[in-house]
């Protein structure tokens, strides 16, 4: 036994040191045909007459790949090959080929040349660089998704490590340098380049939600939130007991809710609506600028909707039997996430609402997260009606009220045909971004307006809608309070209450 694991290791190890020394010979390889290609340096590029590109040194990538991600791939084979089987391998790497050769076509578009591509074609360092890529992200897919059993630290450490390298693949860090010393030769701005900000947001992103499947890490983002809201809501609230309340699900929405009127709200729509409107270019302004004020509305009914529907939640449950507690310790933070993503995508929208083709797919792209949060809201909501340990009983203090609130709820909820209307806003987007595209792609003056037209209108319609079936709603509960407060002992019906204590 001791000598099947001892050959088991030794196999691991010269795996190990196999991939290393492959993958830093093809770093090398890139490097040598860069220099065969006169790109390896600055002096290189423009002694044959290119005065801007982006030689194979400044790449900084490229040092990434020979000093971070060729030793951790290496360091991931050794240690964890043996729980990686054949056919998740096979996945990985189908994954892996394909991610490269998108990556690759990628680099074609780019108007740059480089060691890696020239005149919108690959290079033959840039093929290298595919098959090196292609290894790397077989390894790291296996590891992130496919292994069982990862030590916490390591999982971090590694996680840290791939978001680090996407920041210098991206460029960000020339971009830095580029900004304080100045590199004439190199035309770039990946610090103005939303592509990169997307990659290394999106990588970032499921390298975090990743990691909270980890139940320590996952309790250890709670309680640094929890701190930091606490601190804050100390000086935005004059609740003395807000810094508790975070710790419920209320709690932790009223505390984000609260980030959103202060930097959002206000201050971001109005600068966004105004360098809009200042550009005096006619209706190509007009158009964006009134779509700002759109988006900045349904941003504010938005956060309303979930303040009201928070209040009326409280109402819904008899008292000590309020669902408070999370049904895991990455709820939190997957509330966090996605409230974040919420405030970004509607601060890109705002910012880039002259770019009809990216908000109407930013806009499609919200309508479908919001027709599938309706139908686990209603999901959620006909569990949590169904739960005993929440349903009001006979001697609990506003029985009545409580199952008449439950009712106007559930009417609201239920008859009304709240995923067709989810699925017209979608459709709408979907609409949107096809005659953006075609504007886009085929030109008319005409086309551009009618975008903007439709997704105003499906805006507006489906905000319509929703304050209708609400107003119903809200009607109904006050009513529901004004009878319960005028008769407090008595039935809502008017019956006596014989028999019950």
């Amino acid at each position: 036994m001791t000598d099947r694991l001892h050959t088991k290791n030794r196999f691991a190890s010269l795996l190990g040191w196999f991939v290393f020394i492959s993958l830093e010979f093809l770093v090398l390889t890139q490097a040598v045909l860069a220099y065969r290609d006169h790109f390896l340096t600055v002096y290189q590029i423009q002694n044959v007459h290119v005065l801007h590109g982006l030689p194979f040194l400044w790449h900084f990538g490229m040092w990434g790949d020979f000093f971070i991600i060729s030793p951790i791939v290496a360091y991931l084979v050794r240690h964890y090959v043996d729980q990686w089987r054949y056919r998740s391998v096979l996945l990985s790497l189908t994954m892996g080929l394909i991610s490269a050769s998108l990556l690759g076509w990628l680099y074609t578009l780019s108007p740059i040349p480089e060691a890696h591509m020239q005149n919108h074609h690959l290079t033959f360092a840039g093929v290298i660089h595919l098959l090196y890529m292609a290894v790397a992200v077989t390894i790291f897919l296996e590891f992130f998704l496919f292994t069982p059993s990862v030590s916490p630290s390591e999982l971090k450490v590694v996680s840290s490590l791939v978001v680090f390298h996407v920041f210098l693949g991206t460029h960000m860090a020339l971009g830095i340098l580029q900004f304080f010393i100045g590199l004439d030769w190199y035309p770039g701005k990946p610090l103005k380049s939303i592509i990169g900000y997307l990659t290394i947001s999106t990588i970032a992103t499921a390298l975090f939600l990743r990691n909270l499947e980890v139940e320590s890490f996952a309790k250890n983002v709670l309680t640094a939130v929890e701190r930091l809201a606490r601190f804050i809501m100390f000086w935005v609230e004059d609740d003395i007991y807000s810094g508790e309340k975070v710790k419920t699900p209320h709690g932790l929405l009223t505390f984000l809710d609260k980030i959103g009127d202060r930097v959002l709200e206000v201050g971001f729509f109005v600068v966004a609506a105004w360098s809009i409107f200042s550009r005096n270019e006619g209706v190509k302004s007009l158009l964006p600028g009134i779509l700002v004020l759109v988006f900045a509305a349904k941003f504010r009914l938005s956060r309303r909707s979930v303040k009201v529907e928070l209040s009326i939640g409280e109402k819904l449950f008899p008292s000590g039997h309020m669902p408070e507690d999370w049904s895991g310790p990455r709820e939190p933070v997957g509330i966090i996430v996605s409230v974040s993503y919420f405030f970004v995508l509607y601060m890109a929208l705002a910012w880039f609402a002259y770019k009809i083709v990216l908000v109407s797919l930013v806009m499609f792209v919200i309508a479908c997260i919001d027709w599938n949060t309706r139908r686990l809201i209603n999901k959620n909501i006909r569990r949590l009606f169904s739960n005993e340990m929440y349903a009001a009983k006979i001697g609990d203090k506003d029985l009545e009220a409580i199952e008449a609130r439950r009712e106007a709820m559930s009417k609201y909820l239920f008859d009304n045909p709240h995923l067709w209307k989810e699925g017209g806003c979608v459709a709408g987007c979907g609409v949107a971004l096809s005659v953006a595209v075609t504007a886009h792609t085929l030109g008319g003056d005409w086309l551009r307006p009618t975008a903007y037209f439709l997704i105003v209108a499906t805006i507006l319609t489906n905000e319509i809608i929703n304050w209708r079936w609400r107003s119903v709603r809200d009607q109904r509960l006050r009513e529901i309070e004004y009878e319960t407060s005028a008769l407090p002992n008595q039935p809502l019906h008017g019956t006596p209450n014989n028999g019950r204590l």
